[in-house]
């Protein structure tokens, strides 16, 4: 089911992405950097995105946080959505993860 709801956002315009979504890899990298508060909307964000396409499956948020983080780094143009969905696909086409399927 998680793969055919990420096939559905593939195509998705990004202006369609309510909220921190829209936020770019290079305001995510600065937020990181600042350690102020600024940053945790979009971790919210970020959480609750994925939280919602693995159908509540654990995810290990440093994991998470820590390879957007590494992702945001080399990409700083594209979106918060598109590391999050980039995030999702790598990480469910492996099978020793728990999200794969």
């Amino acid at each position: 089911m998680t793969a055919m709801l990420l096939c559905g956002y593939a195509g998705a315009a990004e202006s369609k992405i309510l909220g921190e979504g829209n936020k770019t890899c290079a305001e995510w990298t600065a937020a990181v950097r600042s350690g102020g508060a600024e940053g945790l909307p979009m971790q919210a964000w970020l959480r609750g995105y994925v939280t919602a396409l693995t159908d509540q499956k654990e995810v290990d948020a440093g994991d998470l946080i820590g390879w957007v983080d590494q992702f945001c780094k080399a990409n700083a143009p594209v979106s918060l959505y598109y590391a999050a969905r980039e995030y999702l696909l790598l990480k469910v086409s492996d099978p020793k993860h728990p999200l794969h399927i």
